[in-house]
């Protein structure tokens, strides 16, 4: 009988034989709020390096997705020892990590020995199988993560139509973005190509019987949006995996904005979970907060939170919790002099509501970090699209050493800021990280321009100020606007 321990050994075995692989590929798929479907949350659609076949991506069932052809060849190709196994797709993160960046791929493969035996089962037998060439009996994923469409409460800067209903309806409403130059054309496709019809797949009966099919053996959820809280598509799904008991048997994540989470969710949904992990997402503090999230509260995101954690750490219901609250920053230029403060504010906030104690551990993946430690940060992540946002492409040799030292700053004062030790030696790996990102940015003065100009746009347009919500930032660009 294989234990973690025999499954982990094969596992090492097969990441020295082939050192480009990727175990995504093999228990893992994604679904994004056009139905397009991906290999991961951070790879280009399968079908969109080939033009015309991006609609027939959108047109397959998830079934026949993880089974089709183009599937099974980029398997076979990332097993290979050469460039060929560094697949299109997935050109995120062979850039990162070009530039010594821990990708997704690289977490994923230090996530393995955390993963439950099912899972671990199904990544070994399904790389073997594609190994031999044998592949008519593949086991379906494990892991999901599934946009059910994009509506949303916000219209954050750093996100985009595709996944915001209500940002669709700004960009809509006041023609935003429509030069008429071909460099503004560039700039505009990213908000105009967006049709609100391209989500109505979720309405779609033979893609749910599919789904309940495909995901018959499901160990992992993760669920983004749009606001997932919102979605009624997700709610009703994740009733019926109550009502079927299969919910004590499968880790829940929800990337949400915490703007809508209430007390009955949290007791009547999430609580029949085996675990949540709520991946809440806060870039900043106080009005910086509320610029970046538009145009959501700062003092509403700080109530909400409160609504999952037990206030008494040895109350039976805290001892017996298995949700747990997670901040998940984004780091873009909106934030990139100021995240340091939501650094040193979760610390202060965090509450300790169980020691973690490895001998009732069991492997999920949600608290291998910090135990049951809430409120803090987990892997931030880094903006890539839109380009004019990311800190990639915008910071010129002077900027990246005034970014540099602010984070030097940082790193530096930690060790005085509350909380464990270990927390805060996950923090300080974080602005070694940020460190490495900004050091490997390269400016691009059309990307600068652009901007300025969306900055500019969308203060017209909310009546807000980018002067004023993040002071630093602005400091840091002021040559640009003026």
């Amino acid at each position: 009988m294989e234990t973690h321990e025999t499954y982990n050994k094969k596992f090492d075995l097969l990441v020295k034989k082939h050192k480009h692989l990727c175990p995504l590929l093999w228990f893992h798929t994604a679904n994004q709020t056009a139905n397009d479907k991906r290999f991961c949350c951070v790879a280009k659609p399968i079908h969109k390096m080939n033009g015309e076949k991006y609609d027939e991506n959108r047109k397959l069932s998830m079934t026949d997705h993880w089974n089709s052809a183009e599937h099974h060849h980029a398997r076979k190709q990332n097993l290979k020892n050469s460039k060929e196994a560094q697949l299109p797709e997935c050109w995120t993160c062979w850039k990162q990590e070009e530039n010594n960046i821990a990708s997704y791929r690289d977490e994923a493969i230090e996530g393995f020995p955390y993963e439950d035996i099912t899972t671990k089962k199904v990544i070994i037998e399904n790389i073997t199988k594609t190994i031999n060439g044998d592949i008519e009996e593949f086991h379906n994923p494990t892991s999901f993560d599934i946009k059910f469409g994009n509506l949303c409460n916000l219209k954050c800067p750093t996100c985009s139509p595709h996944s915001s209903s209500q940002l669709h309806k700004e960009v809509t409403q006041n023609n935003m973005y429509m030069g008429n130059t071909e460099d503004d054309d560039v700039f505009s496709n990213f908000y105009k190509d967006w049709n609100q019809s391209d989500a109505d797949w979720t309405e779609d009966k033979t893609w749910w019987e599919d789904f309940n099919s495909i995901t018959s053996h499901v160990r992992k959820y993760k669920s983004t949006g749009g606001e997932p809280i919102l979605n009624q598509y997700l709610i009703e799904h994740l009733k019926k995996l109550i009502e079927n008991k299969r919910s004590k048997d499968i880790l829940l994540r929800l990337v949400t904005n915490g703007q809508t989470l209430t007390k009955d969710f949290v007791d009547k949904i999430l609580r029949n979970f085996k675990e949540v992990a709520l991946s809440v997402s806060l870039d900043a503090v106080g009005k910086q907060y509320e610029y970046i999230r538009y145009p959501g509260k700062w003092k509403v995101a700080t109530s909400h939170a409160k609504k999952v954690i037990h206030d008494n750490p040895n109350d039976i219901k805290a001892k017996l919790t298995r949700i747990y609250y997670r901040i998940h920053p984004t780091l873009s230029i909106l934030n990139i002099l100021s995240l340091g403060k939501l650094f040193k504010w979760s610390l202060e906030m965090n509450k300790q509501q169980n020691p973690f104690n490895k001998t009732n551990w069991n492997g999920d993946e949600a608290i291998k970090t910090f135990g049951n430690e809430n409120y803090l940060i987990v892997n931030p992540g880094f903006v890539f699209f839109p380009q004019h946002l990311s800190i990639i492409h915008l910071l010129t040799e002077d900027m990246k050493k005034q970014v540099i030292q602010y984070w030097l700053t940082i790193k530096s004062t930690i060790p005085n800021w509350k909380g464990t030790v270990a927390a805060k030696q996950r923090y300080i790996e974080y602005c070694d990280d940020i460190i490495t990102r900004v050091k490997a940015s390269k400016v691009n003065k059309d990307e600068v321009r652009r901007f300025v100009k969306y900055i500019n746009g969308i203060d017209k347009i909310r009546k807000t100020s980018f002067k004023d919500s993040c002071p630093d930032e602005y400091e840091l660009f002021r040559e640009y606007f003026e």
